[in-house]
């Protein structure tokens, strides 16, 4: 199986997007756009070198303070808030 079969396998309910999540004040696409246009999570840690992603290329990863945290503590399931920004 698959790595998109095991995906989709997987999903049992439809999520919905909180018109809020951590740092970002409005998750519609534009929110989102305008949020990233601030580069307010430039300030975020982030990778300390850039990562060779495919199809992508060179990128570098932020992680939100809470996001953050939850990966310092080992968590496989983060908590809504926290965000990524590639």
């Amino acid at each position: 199986m698959g790595f998109e079969e095991k995906a989709k396998e997987e999903v049992t309910e439809q999520v919905k997007i909180p018109a809020k999540i951590g740092e970002i004040e409005d998750t519609t696409k534009a929110g989102i756009l305008a949020f990233l246009k601030t580069k307010e999570h430039q300030s975020w840690r982030g990778d300390t070198t850039f990562r060779n992603v495919v199809p992508h290329g060179k990128v570098k990863i932020f992680y939100n303070p809470k996001l953050e945290k939850s990966l310092e503590d080992g968590k496989d399931k983060h908590e809504v808030g926290s965000i990524a920004v590639r």
